[in-house]
């Protein structure tokens, strides 16, 4: 049979085209969505309007998320992490294991430095994204031909689970507490593969556009390749992607195609391009970073040594449940669980049954090819890196629901719709968008209270630490906000509780640290740092490396604290306060050479560094090289600028003067000393250099 090239307008439909049954099936029914009492439908509910409200849901649930600090793992991936100082060259990123993540931190870093406002931004935009491609998936399945009935109230369907899903605070990890976009950039690649093919396969009934099966060509290669673009994208931000191709495969059995084999005939392109991103892990060095042997630094995978395969397998079903309670009712969320070992497989029985049995229905409804099937593998497929046998130094982490959560939702307003629909038909529509609007409204509360916590480190890890009192790593993430706060004496309490509780926690030693250096106490931040060195020497982020060098500057040991600034200027090549204490430490011990070269260095990497331009030209000064002197001095004085340090500004003019009057130009000596009073009339050095020079001067007379 021919195929008619003609398209209707909106709202209208094909009339003589093949219909998505199959070759020679009558005409499918109109574009525009028919209503039933069977759907959450409304005469406002199209494409733009949806669209429309999905924004503004998640704009209005996540508004009070930019005001949210960096926190825990933002430290080491954001702050302290080098990479992301440049976006060029690229090539730099595809060393490292999720190079898209990496990417966008650089873009923002490009964009706005560490001020947290761009990056939140960045990622509710991908989660609005996300919700955009669940919404697009959900209703384009309810209207396939496999869903029957069903693709009445599609629209409304699709809308409700999506608002729900983008507003429900188990998502505010992975969209407030910044570096898990690896977790919602995943997420919307993973969506948005499903979605590409989707519209590649032409899986819906109504399909407006004349692309998939129903019309072949150019449009439908063009979805195909964005599909497997996708996957690869999603590949390089985050591992968990790695199960994109089989659910891809399961929806399309589910769904659309009869088997397995008959899926992979038809579309078996597209599926060989979703089974190349595996390549993209490979090359990433991902698996090998899996089946490393062991290994003291690992933190995930075969060669982590703190929790074997098998206890990790143990403690996983509590985790899981616990993640289904908190899909359900989501009260008790908490950033850093800590989650213990479950000891024994006695303990581990109950929570292991309750899953076993989940996981028995799901094998059933997926072999006899239901729609809830393909939701617990959507749930189980999707959690089983992160949550099943491969160990994780962290047990569980919320983040790690942002996906399966999607399953949850669409059962329960699934479950409310079947419920409801036993209502008159006009009673029932009403009763579904009140309990739709009500429950977005309150889970969209309990969002904006979860990121106001964000806001305040201070308050988000006191409530870490009540709901984990047990965790070493809350009470040290409590200390930190405490000094970051200024109160530094709680800061110290909060420090020692945590190396109470795991004694060779060497970073929260190294927090002890910065906090005794703070207070002055060098003796006891050496102490400290000393400690956490032995603990984990080599381990240190480069702000460790400084305040340690520093302190052992003070304390007069240079040599040792040459080592520890060399050490921060090698992981952070921009740390200007490292190389002018470095160049301080190598001045002490009289290598003057040595110290001007690397004031220079501080200079090139800020040319209005004041206190480092003052010091060389003391360095030259000392060499004899007092033109040098007063070249440093001046670079100093015409680089100082608005908030610097007026004391080290006084020091420019005051040493500048010294090098005039040492040179016998007495006149311009008196006048930087004048300018050294005009800064700080309190100056006595200056006062008395002045009163010196002027007595001199009238006893040439």
């Amino acid at each position: 049979m021919g195929r008619s090239t003609g398209r209707s307008g909106r709202g209208g439909g094909r009339k003589n085209g093949r219909a998505p049954g199959g070759r020679g099936a009558a005409a499918g029914p109109t574009i525009a969505e028919p209503r039933g009492r069977h759907g959450l439908s409304a005469a406002w509910l199209h494409e733009p309007a949806c669209v429309a409200v999905i924004v503004l849901a998640g704009v209005a649930a996540y508004a009070n998320s930019f005001a949210g600090q960096f926190v825990l793992d933002d430290q080491i991936t954001i702050i302290h992490n080098p990479l992301i100082r440049q976006a060029l060259p690229l090539r730099r990123f595809f060393d490292v294991s999720q190079p898209l993540t990496d990417l966008s931190l650089a873009i923002n870093y490009a964009f706005g430095a560490l001020d947290p406002w761009g990056y939140h931004l960045f990622n509710l935009g991908v989660h609005v994204v996300a919700g955009l491609a669940l919404f697009g998936v959900i209703r384009r399945t309810l209207r396939s031909p496999r869903m029957g009935s069903r693709a009445y109230g599609a629209t409304g369907f699709a809308l409700a689970a999506a608002l729900l899903w983008l507003v429900h605070p188990l998502q505010t990890e992975s969209v407030t507490y910044v570096i898990q976009r690896c977790e919602s950039m995943a997420g919307m690649f993973y969506l948005l593969t499903l979605y590409f093919f989707l519209r590649y396969s032409g899986a819906t009934s109504h399909e407006p556009d004349g692309v998939g099966d129903a019309s072949g060509g150019r449009g439908r290669r063009l979805w195909g390749i964005a599909a497997v673009a996708a996957c690869a994208c999603g590949m390089a931000t985050k591992p968990i992607v790695v199960t994109v191709p089989v659910v891809v495969l399961l929806y399309d059995r589910t769904f659309l195609a009869g088997g397995f084999g008959e899926a992979i005939r038809r579309r078996w392109p597209v599926y060989l391009g979703l089974a190349a991103g595996w390549l993209v892990l490979w090359g990433l060095g991902t698996i090998d970073g899996l089946l490393n042997e062991s290994s003291e630094t690992a933190t995930v995978g075969f060669g982590y040594q703190g929790v074997t395969p098998l206890a990790y397998l143990r403690t996983q079903p509590e985790i899981l449940l616990h993640y289904l309670r908190l899909a359900v009712w989501p009260v008790g969320q908490c950033l850093d669980y800590g989650w213990r070992v479950c000891p024994t497989w006695r303990e581990a029985a109950l929570p292991a049954a309750v899953v076993a049995a989940l996981v028995a229905g799901t094998a059933w409804a997926t072999w006899l090819r239901r729609p809830a099937g393909f939701l617990g593998c959507w749930f189980f497929l999707i959690l089983s890196p992160t949550s099943s046998f491969v160990p994780i130094k962290d047990l569980a982490f919320e983040h790690r629901m942002y996906l399966p959560l999607a399953s949850v939702v669409v059962l329960i307003v699934s479950g409310v719709q079947a419920v409801v629909g036993r209502l008159g038909s006009a009673r029932a529509k009403l009763a579904r968008w009140v309990l739709v609007g009500t429950a977005t409204a309150l889970l969209a509360v309990l969002t904006i209270r979860r990121n106001a916590l964000y806001a305040d480190a201070t308050a988000l890890w006191s409530d870490n630490v009540a709901k984990a009192p047990h965790h070493a790593r809350a009470w040290n993430g409590l200390g930190y906000a405490l000094l970051a706060a200024g109160e530094t004496t709680r800061a110290i309490e909060n420090f020692r509780k945590a190396v109470q509780l795991e004694p060779d926690f060497a970073e929260a030693y190294a927090n002890l640290g910065k906090a005794y250096f703070s207070m002055g106490r060098m003796e006891n931040a050496v102490r400290e740092f000393r400690i956490a060195w032995s603990l984990k020497p080599g381990a240190f982020w480069a702000d460790t490396h400084f305040y340690f060098g520093a302190a052992l500057l003070e304390t007069e040991r240079y040599s040792e604290a040459v080592d520890q600034l060399q050490l921060a200027i090698g992981k952070n090549s921009q740390y200007r306060a490292a190389y002018y204490n470095l160049a301080n430490a190598l001045w002490a011990m009289g290598d003057r050479d040595r110290a001007a070269a690397v004031f220079q260095q501080a200079l090139a990497v800020d040319p209005g560094y004041t206190e480092a331009a003052v010091n060389l030209g003391l360095v030259k000064a000392e060499q004899g090289k007092l033109n040098e002197a007063v070249a440093s001095y001046r670079s100093a004085i015409g680089g100082f600028r608005p908030g610097g340090n007026p004391d080290a500004l006084t020091k420019a003019h005051y040493n500048l003067g010294l090098a005039f009057k040492a040179m016998g130009r007495v006149n311009e000596a008196m006048r930087a000393f004048e300018q050294a009073l005009r800064v700080n009339p309190s100056h006595e050095a200056s006062r008395r250099a002045l009163e010196e020079s002027r007595r001199g001067a009238e006893s040439e007379r």
